[in-house]
Parts: C-alpha cells; sequence; structure tokens
C-alpha cells in the first residue's frame, strides 16, 4: 500500500515536470515566433525608410517625384495643385521602432519643406495629413501635375496618340485621372484601377541637388545671337561646366522654323512646305532622322516624292529637321530611355556632319554648339533654343550638302574616351566627350573619338564622282526604321543572302547587305549600281515599304451567311 502510494506520488511528480517543461517549450516557441515577427516588421519597417516613398513623405505643390518602381521608372511628375498626404499604416510601421522613427525623421530635413522645421513640427504635419486609405495620386480630390518626363515607365506602351498628347508640351496640366484613363484595362478585369502607375509607394520626392555657384572650370558659350543669355551648370565627368545658353521668352514653334525655312528659300512657299509635310505623313522621330541621313550621305540634288513632285534636296533637308526638331519625342529601345525630337534633332545632325561629309577647322565650334544645345536640352528640360539658333543650324545643315569631302576615320581600333581637363580648348575633342555624355551607339563614338584623334583630317574629293541628280523618298527606308522591309524583299534574294547566317539573326545578312550596298552608299565615296538585281529587289521593297507605312488599309466589306 505505502508502495503503491509512493508509485502514485512520482508519476504526479513526473506529470508535473513534465508539464512546466511543455509551458516552458510553449512559451519559448512562442517568443521565437514573436521575435521572427519583430525582426520582419522591423525589416519591412527599415525598407520603408529607404525607399523613402511619397507614401512616407507626401507630396506638395511645386514638388517633384521621381519614379522608383519599374512601373514609373524614370518618369518625373510634379505637383501642381493639391496635397498628397502620407499613409497613415506605413508610418505606424516605423513609429514602432523609436531609432528608426528618429532616423526618418533626420532624413525629412532632406526635402526643402521639412529641413527647417523641428522633429515635433514634422511629426505635427504628418500627423495631420495623414490618411488610413490606399489611395493612389488620381483617386485624391484636387490634385493636378505637370508629366516632365516619361522615362522608361509603362507610360511607353500607351498609344502613339497617347504618347503624344502626353509629350507636347512638358507645361500641360494634367488631371491624374486623365492619365490614368489613358491605360487600357485588361479583358475581363475587374479590378479597382487598369494601372498602379500612380500608386503614392511607386515614387520618391526629386530633390535636385544642384552644383554650388563657384567658377566653373570650363565655360561654353552657344552662338552669340544678340539675345539673352541664362548660366546652366552642369557636370561632365568630374568637372563643372558652365553654359551660356540664349533664351527666349516664347516657346520656339513650328511657324516659326518654317518662316527661317522661307527665309532660307526665298523661291519656295508654304504651300511647297505643306506639300512635303503631307509627303511625311506618318513618319516617326526615327523616320525623320533617317531621311536627314540620307539627304545629306546620297547628296542629291533634288527629291523626288511618290507623288512624282520634285524639291531641291536641302529644301527638304531643313523642313524634315523642323519637323523632326518640334517633335514630341519617343522611346528608343536600343538605350532604353524616352529621347524627345529636338534632342535627336540637333545629336543627328551632328552624326551626320562626322559620318557623312566635311566641317572645316572655321566650323568645328558649331559642333560643339549642336552637340552642347544636345546635352542641355536632355538635362534641363526647361530650355529651349529659340529661333535664332535654328538658323544657324540650319546653314549649317545646307553647308554640308554642298560639301563633297569626309573626315577620315577608322572604328578598327578601339580608342579610349578623352578626359575632360581644365585646358582643354580644342573643338574635336569636347564634341567627343559631350557626345560620350549625351549617349549613342559605340560605333559613333568611336568614329568621333578617331576623328578628333586625326585632329579633323578630311579625305581629298574624287572628282571622278559627281553628285546624283535625284533621289527617291523612298530610299531613306531602312532596316533601323522600319525592319519591316525584310518582309517585302524578293524571297530568293532573302535566301540567298541568308546564306549562313544564324538562326536567331535570320535577316542579319540581308540587312548588312542592304546598308553596305543601298543605304549605307555615300556618293561621296562610291556609287549604287542600280542594275544590281538586289539593289533592285531592294528599291521594289522600300517603295512597299513607305507605301505600307504611309497609307490607311482599305476596310473591308463583311460578307454575311
Amino acid at each position: 500500500k505505502r508502495k503503491s502510494t509512493s508509485d502514485s506520488d512520482g508519476e504526479r511528480s513526473k506529470k508535473k515536470i513534465q508539464k512546466t517543461q511543455t509551458q516552458k517549450q510553449i512559451k519559448s516557441k512562442g517568443q521565437e515566433e514573436d521575435e521572427v515577427l519583430e525582426s520582419k516588421s522591423r525589416a519591412e519597417a527599415k525598407k520603408l525608410v529607404e525607399q523613402f516613398a511619397v507614401a512616407l513623405t507626401g507630396a506638395r505643390p511645386s514638388e517633384k517625384f521621381i519614379g522608383i518602381t519599374k512601373v514609373t521608372s524614370g518618369a518625373i511628375l510634379v505637383l501642381h495643385e493639391g496635397i498628397i498626404p502620407p499613409y497613415a499604416q506605413d508610418l505606424d510601421k516605423i513609429r514602432r521602432f523609436d531609432d528608426l522613427w528618429l532616423l526618418f525623421l533626420e532624413k525629412l530635413s532632406s526635402i526643402p519643406f521639412f529641413s527647417d522645421q523641428t522633429d515635433e513640427e514634422k511629426e505635427q504635419w504628418l500627423s495631420e495629413h495623414e490618411i488610413n486609405k490606399q489611395t493612389d495620386i488620381a483617386e485624391l480630390d484636387g490634385v493636378l501635375i505637370k508629366l516632365e518626363q516619361i522615362g522608361k515607365s509603362n507610360l511607353v506602351n500607351l498609344s502613339t496618340d497617347s504618347l503624344q498628347k502626353l509629350s507636347a508640351d512638358s507645361n500641360q496640366i494634367w488631371s491624374p485621372m486623365d492619365i490614368r484613363d489613358m491605360f487600357p484595362r485588361k479583358a475581363g478585369s475587374r479590378a479597382k484601377r487598369q494601372t498602379l502607375f500612380f500608386l503614392r509607394g511607386y515614387w520618391q520626392i526629386l530633390i535636385e541637388s544642384e552644383i554650388p555657384e563657384q567658377k566653373a572650370d570650363i565655360e561654353l558659350s552657344l552662338a552669340s545671337l544678340s539675345l539673352e543669355t541664362r548660366s546652366y551648370n552642369l557636370r561632365v565627368q568630374e568637372t563643372n561646366i558652365s553654359v551660356n545658353a540664349p533664351v527666349s521668352k516664347l516657346q520656339c514653334t513650328i511657324e516659326d522654323l518654317y518662316q527661317i525655312v522661307l527665309e532660307l528659300h526665298p523661291d519656295q512657299t508654304q504651300d511647297d512646305i505643306d506639300d512635303i509635310s503631307q509627303g511625311l505623313n506618318q513618319f516617326t522621330p526615327a523616320a525623320y532622322k533617317s531621311l536627314i541621313q540620307k539627304i545629306v550621305r546620297f547628296n542629291a540634288l533634288s527629291v523626288l516624292f511618290p507623288d512624282k513632285k520634285t524639291y531641291p534636296a536641302n529644301f527638304v533637308l531643313v523642313v524634315a529637321c523642323s519637323l523632326l526638331a518640334i517633335h514630341g519625342g519617343s522611346f528608343v529601345p536600343d538605350i532604353q530611355r524616352y529621347v524627345t525630337g529636338i534632342e535627336s534633332f540637333l545629336k543627328r545632325l551632328a552624326i551626320c556632319a562626322f559620318e557623312d561629309a566635311f566641317v572645316d577647322g572655321s566650323k568645328h565650334k558649331v559642333l560643339v554648339d549642336l552637340l552642347t544645345s544636345a546635352f542641355l536640352v536632355q538635362r534641363i528640360r526647361a530650355w529651349f533654343p529659340p529661333p535664332q539658333c535654328f538658323k544657324e543650324w540650319f546653314l549649317f545643315a545646307q553647308q554640308l550638302m554642298n560639301e563633297r569631302r569626309v573626315f577620315f576615320y577608322s572604328t578598327k581600333d578601339e580608342i579610349p574616351p578623352f578626359k575632360l581637363t581644365r585646358t582643354e580648348k580644342r573643338p574635336l575633342v569636347l564634341a567627343s566627350i559631350l557626345l560620350d555624355e549625351i549617349k549613342s551607339f559605340k560605333g559613333d563614338l568611336q568614329m568621333v573619338r578617331s576623328i578628333a584623334t586625326n585632329k579633323g583630317k578630311g579625305v581629298p574629293i574624287n572628282p571622278k564622282l559627281a553628285r546624283p541628280d535625284c533621289m527617291h523618298l523612298f530610299h531613306c527606308v531602312d532596316q533601323h526604321w522600319a525592319p519591316n522591309i525584310a518582309y517585302f524583299m524578293d524571297a530568293a534574294q532573302v535566301h540567298k543572302t541568308h546564306s549562313g547566317s544564324h538562326t536567331g539573326a535570320v535577316f542579319h545578312s540581308l540587312f548588312e547587305n542592304l546598308f553596305v550596298r543601298v543605304t549605307g552608299i555615300n556618293s561621296r565615296k562610291t556609287s549604287i549600281d542600280e542594275t544590281d538585281p538586289f539593289v533592285v529587289a531592294v528599291r521594289k521593297a522600300q517603295m512597299l515599304t513607305l507605301l505600307a507605312k504611309q497609307c490607311r488599309p482599305t476596310p473591308q466589306a463583311i460578307c454575311h451567311d
């Protein structure tokens, strides 16, 4: 009996110990889970502080914010009117951790609005304006914005018509909802929003760091045109440069450029300009760039349009330059950047001079002006060249047409970029440095470095080669802006050129032959054999491609059973 009682006491003691251990294990496991959750919460709060999105900081009139996700990448908005409130739930996630909250308040000082405020004043503004709704910018009452830059954001996927509207005027004031409505809704989707573009967590206040006012290492002045000038401080490599640029209170228009064109060509009329403009309908920036380069490269005396009308080549050249310069721009996949029409025009004209013609030393400064202006419009979106600049550039373009020499250059040996120094005054070297900053194709960069290295040496005129009388408009059709030209080529010629091509680049040989034997031909160096069967096939394909680009499909009758 005593033994039985002893055994029972032992079992109870054992169970008590086991229960205590179990409770400790449960408590320990709970503590571990709490610690894991706490760690995750802290990591999330820390990430929010690092992202420093508008969802935390809010935004106030005149502040700019830049896209920080794939959806909004590179886009820049300016808040014209209204307040974008911070998101209370995100702020509360940071408030849980005193050290992160203090870090966030300190970081707010980098925004000019908060820079002179105490921590208490910052907290007061946040608490007064925060909202507890996951509302996007387009859904906020009274908010108006300006679209300063499209960048690589999802805006580039909008229709051509929508992109043209968004790009037409950087000072246009938009309701964010109007822009959001441009995004198509997926078929069958019941989502509240068809895009996440305007989520506050996808944007960050843009703090533009200006170079301190100080004497610049190098000063570049655009042509003196007796205009008011403004100094812009920019950074090239590790050097501060000051650009004195002419400014105009009135925005340059296509009418201003057409007036300059008619001053340069008094024998032509506005009707002639309108006919050429109509003949270039449906042309994209890439098409204008191709036409400008082909006119300079082929160097014919006139251009023949599909309606059989012929115009002086240098007249067509400056009309095309005008249309490109005033164009809103387009997204360029090769460099993954949205490029405005004015930047495209300035850079293309400089490249044409280097690649296809020759410029005397007395005019090397114009090349620097062109690339300085391209750099300026790329970095200072508010600046646009006044009309007086275009007159000088159009004259320069026409001088290229009268030049039968070409620059000597080679792209076989890779030349390292030039380094900008305080004493650098050589125009061709400065042009090369500026082109490196603006960015271009590798071949272009190497070409300009080679020309600068060879001090602008030219190739003598070949007296056996005369300027062609005429260039068909369709000569500007090439694989760069119209790769579908391959589908209009004679099948036999495609198979012939395809021999040996890699399966992943079926048309590589075709496009290479297209450039070497047709569109890349410079009449200053050689001529095109128009009797060559391949050239004949290309001419037909160019004509059909241009026709397909410019003509609207004829509506077909629908047959019902």
